[in-house]
């Protein structure tokens, strides 16, 4: 009983951070969006409706 106690709290302990998400605007209307990886500069980005145009 004392070794799965043990093991369910090492589970718990070991849970990942939530990832970070850095605010991207969209270059053709502006809209902001969130990201989780940082954008690559120079580039231009365009959310999910400007995209499907």
């Amino acid at each position: 009983m004392a070794r799965a106690r043990r093991n369910f709290y090492r589970r718990v302990s070991k849970r990942k951070a939530p990832p970070k998400s850095f605010k991207v605007t969209c270059s053709r209307c502006g809209k902001e969006l969130m990201m989780e990886v940082p954008a690559p500069p120079g580039k231009d980005l365009l959310c999910l409706d400007c995209y499907n145009k």
